[in-house]
């Protein structure tokens, strides 16, 4: 947790406290939840006598929220000299939400299907040093500066190609005449579509790569010119974009052979991942546990791009079904319940998950090869 914050969490960060219907922790949503849901399942249907109908994997990585290198990719790998074909992988990703789309009165259970490719990007620019009171027309700091500012009125074009188009197209029956209109006819209203969504970020983000300016660098003492200044830009790559495509765009963009780019960090480049058929048998069949495991829900299924970036990756090109869900409720902090003060889980959600990965595991027996 955040040092100097302690005092803030209603119970102990790391207490497991169970009190006013939620359990209480730092990640009890994300993700320890999904971890203890499916060994609590697995363990009742061993109880049960169950068998499964294929190999089944639990692969538990440690180190996801720093790229997972070392143990969902080994996993991956270790999975993959054994099975080279997958039927089926499901991880986190996406959440059961409300008021996912305006006018859509019932709860959605988000499903991703594909994620955000993810590249960082250092860029450098290098001017002549000396003092302050003798400045050039422009610091190093200002040509970057002014390379950064270009790079963010300069936005990636928008698409709903993708799981964004098909999540929409599957809203659209859910929605009053007017917006089935034109999330039904998304050939004619696209570009309308487009600017509504790119208004908001959250919008923006399911629509087009983003761009963050996350770290800035230059100087050391206010009267020295600064002879060298970098920074970091975050771009979080739209699935038919690529790290390479993404790259030329950022050098025609920023055009000033003063600026130096190169990837920021061994790891700072991944594509997008290839997106599972959200019509598919497997699809039909995680959705179809979803109702059954909640149904004490009225939920709408939906496919979904997580903007994130999650395990699953590794598993890219090793299964052509690779899903993104847990049957947990963000509630009203939405995505600030993730990593946040006083993060807690509902009770019932964890019994709702328990349930979901228990019809899971019995349902993927239906799955051809």
């Amino acid at each position: 947790i955040i040092p100097g914050t302690e005092e803030e969490w209603s119970y102990g960060a790391f207490d497991g406290v169970v009190a006013d219907e939620f359990v209480w922790g730092r990640g009890t949503m994300d993700d320890k939840v999904s971890v203890l849901a499916i060994l609590e399942a697995v363990e009742s249907l061993v109880s049960e006598g169950y068998r499964p109908e294929r190999t089944l994997y639990l692969a538990f990585g440690h180190d996801e929220e720093i790229g997972g290198p070392r143990g969902a990719a080994a996993l991956a790998d270790t999975i993959a000299r054994r099975s080279p074909k997958l039927a089926l992988v499901v991880d986190e990703g996406g959440a059961v939400v409300e008021d996912a789309f305006p006018g859509l009165t019932r709860p959605a259970a988000l499903v991703g299907v594909a994620e955000k490719g993810f590249l960082s990007v250092r860029l450098r620019a290098r001017a002549e040093g000396g003092h302050s009171s003798m400045p050039p027309a422009t610091t190093s700091v200002g040509i970057l500066a002014a390379a950064i500012h270009r790079l963010e009125q300069s936005p990636f074009p928008a698409s709903l190609d993708g799981p964004t188009g098909a999540m929409l197209q599957t809203l659209a029956p859910e929605l009053s005449l007017g917006m089935r209109t034109l999330l039904g006819n998304l050939w004619l209203f696209g570009p309308l579509v487009e600017r509504v969504m790119t208004g908001t970020s959250t919008g923006a983000a399911m629509v087009r790569t983003t761009t963050a300016a996350t770290m800035f660098d230059g100087g050391v003492k206010d009267n020295v010119l600064p002879i060298m200044a970098e920074a970091v830009v975050n771009f979080r790559i739209l699935p038919g974009e690529t790290v390479e495509s993404t790259l030329d765009r950022i050098r025609r963009v920023v055009d000033d052979e003063r600026v130096e780019l190169e990837v920021a960090y061994e790891g700072a480049a991944q594509d997008p991942s290839p997106v599972s058929d959200p019509g598919g048998a497997a699809f039909t069949l995680v959705a179809r546990t979803i109702h059954e495991a909640l149904g004490n829900r009225d939920l709408i299924v939906l496919p979904y791009l997580v903007v994130g970036g999650t395990d699953a990756k590794y598993y890219s090109g090793r299964s052509p079904n690779v899903f993104r869900f847990l049957p947990v409720s963000l509630g009203e902090r939405g995505p600030a319940a993730l990593h946040g003060t006083d993060e807690r889980l509902p009770a019932q959600d964890f019994a709702d998950a328990i349930r979901f990965f228990h019809r899971l595991i019995r349902n993927t027996g239906e799955l051809s090869d």
